[in-house]
């Protein structure tokens, strides 16, 4: 994969990485195919960046990477293939996936979200 010419799938990965380091966003969910797997796992390893794998059928994966605390999350409620997910576990996998964390000197957390639309619903939280 290491070639002068990056392919979208990966350039798509390369920005999500880029927003994440940059603090705008604590947790990606990419799905690609499984044939980009060592590229992406190395990449995300040397940037000491967690990540969970999910396989999807036969030959693409779903790649979770962020903050550990949402990867501890996802590994508790995401037991089950996405498409399977209930209407509620489906809104707070979407939920996580816009937050935006701002800790403060203090130790407190403040959280933020832009309206988004999971699976037609509304989400504003602040």
């Amino acid at each position: 994969m290491m070639t002068d010419m990056m392919t979208a799938d990966m350039k798509v990965l390369m920005n999500h990485i880029y927003e994440y380091k940059k603090g705008v966003r604590q947790m990606v969910l990419y799905t690609c195919n499984k044939k980009y797997e060592s590229f992406a796992t190395l990449r995300l390893e040397r940037q000491n960046i967690p990540y969970i794998i999910q396989p999807v059928g036969r030959d693409r994966m779903n790649l979770f990477f962020g903050r550990q605390e949402c990867l501890d999350a996802i590994r508790l409620m995401i037991t089950k293939p996405l498409n399977q997910l209930t209407p509620e576990e489906d809104f707070i996998l979407g939920a996580m996936l816009v937050m935006t964390f701002a800790y403060s000197a203090s130790g407190t957390v403040s959280a933020s979200a832009t309206l988004v639309n999971v699976r037609h619903k509304a989400l504003i939280i602040k």
